[in-house]
């Protein structure tokens, strides 16, 4: 990891560089939290000095050392802070500065941390901190080059079983209120039916800088379903977008334009093109804020009477726990409206709401524990004209699942998916389960 990479050197800066530290003087907690820090116990050491930064803020020992703690903490946004004010007092603490070049790079500002180093460098340090800075300074260049620009790929090959492929009601009668109730047998092929299937994935991804500030984003990605027995519903969905990306400090914000290509057995069946705008905020390395804006036009092929406009605004929260094995949790929420663009089939038309929490846990170094939870619902705009009622749904999904890493890029992921829509309307009504297992290769 790059706080490991970089506070290897770090450690003997902190000695080296004392030549140019101001004396300090310490005391019992100060002794204590530089004790705590010798011995890798950072979340003790921020735990001691964190309540009492409003009273000793501004002491450059304090100061030093709460900000050590912060990054062993991950909490590299705290410690620039108070690295910044121990060196507001004593400009020539050499130790400290050399903690706020680390800082600097961690959160990813590499102009800073150069200045940081060039400022060591005009204190004519001795040859060994000279030494030492130059090793920085190649990091930097390093990992500029890196940052520039970043090619992610994956392919992924999944066996699974689905309990209900067409996610289909399991009643065989059905009562028509339009027709005065008359009962009428639902077709067998409109059914719930189950099958086992296999499914392939691939992707790539995208990132270019182009200035500090802006970079470049491309996506693209493929995935085909291919059922053991109904081939009817054989799926392919090609995806795209492009977009770019402005960044300062720890705002973001993302732009993007997307498009979907969905083919049922070998058919076009559903186009999607649209865009979409993300405020990202992360305060700390730890959590994210976003909030996002997205606008899609849906046509069907074999069904232009369901062409419509989809708007949906959402939020969502990520953060990383300073618990047991650290979880990552998260959650979002969203809303919006789906619009037909035809005129007299406004019962296509909904309104919806929808919330998902789900988080992650590392078991071990190879292991990792995902869980989800979502919920939506979706109301209506009008009557609908067969069943003389206006439709009102309640979907639930339940995700669990497990990767195990095989090799540095090379993991196994088995998947366990639980979904049931609760509708007004029976034909909408639904349950089903789906497992499976994948192999996937991502770098």
């Amino acid at each position: 990891m790059l706080y490991h990479r970089y506070t290897r050197p770090a450690s003997l800066a902190l000695c080296l560089l004392s030549f140019l530290s101001a004396p300090a003087t310490a005391d019992d907690v100060l002794v204590q939290a530089e004790q705590l820090l010798d011995q890798k116990r950072g979340q003790e050491a921020f735990a001691l000095l964190s309540p009492l930064e409003d009273e000793r803020a501004g002491d450059p020992g304090f100061d030093f050392l709460l900000g050590r703690a912060a990054m062993a903490n991950g909490r590299n946004t705290e410690a620039a802070f108070a690295f910044e004010r121990c060196l507001a007092i004593d400009p020539k603490n050499g130790p400290c500065r050399m903690q706020m070049a680390q800082a600097h790079m961690l959160l990813g500002e590499n102009d800073q941390a150069r200045l940081e180093l060039k400022t060591i460098q005009e204190y004519s340090p001795p040859p060994e901190v000279e030494t030492l800075v130059s090793q920085y300074m190649g990091m930097l260049d390093e990992k500029d080059g890196q940052a520039k620009r970043q090619v992610n790929a994956y392919a992924q090959l999944g066996l699974g079983y689905d309990t209900n492929v067409n996610s289909a009601t399991d009643q065989s009668q059905i009562a028509i209120p339009a027709l005065g109730g008359l009962y009428f047998v639902y077709d067998s092929a409109a059914r719930e039916q189950e099958d086992s299937y296999a499914q392939l994935e691939a992707g790539g991804r995208l990132r270019q800088s182009l200035t500090p500030a802006w970079s470049l984003l491309a996506d693209a990605a493929v995935s085909q379903r291919l059922h053991q027995e109904i081939d009817s519903l054989n799926s392919l969905s090609l995806d795209a977008s492009v977009g770019g990306a402005w960044r300062t400090g720890p705002s973001q914000i993302v732009l993007r334009a997307n498009a979907q290509n969905y083919q049922l057995d070998g058919d076009d069946y559903r186009k999607l093109v649209g865009g979409m705008g993300q405020y990202i905020y992360s305060p700390r390395d730890s959590s994210q804020l976003s909030a996002y804006l997205q606008i899609t036009d849906m046509s069907y092929d074999s069904q232009p009477l369901r062409d419509a406009r989809r708007d949906t605004l959402g939020a969502a929260w990520s953060q990383a726990l300073d618990w047991w094995r650290n979880p990552v949790v998260y959650t979002g929420l969203y809303g919006g409206q789906e619009t037909p663009e035809a005129g007299g089939v406004e019962h296509f038309g909904q309104q919806f709401f929808g919330v998902r929490v789900g988080g992650s846990l590392a078991i071990g170094t190879r292991t990792q524990l995902n869980a989800a939870i979502s919920t939506e619902s979706r109301d209506y705009d009008a009557e609908d004209p067969t069943f003389l009622t206006t439709r009102s749904d309640s979907q639930i999904d339940v995700n669990l699942g497990l990767g195990y890493r095989l090799g540095k890029y090379l993991s196994v992921r088995p998947n366990y998916t639980f979904t049931s829509n609760d509708s007004n309307i029976v034909i909408n009504e639904f349950s089903r389960h789906t497992l499976s297992v994948d192999i996937r290769y991502e770098r």
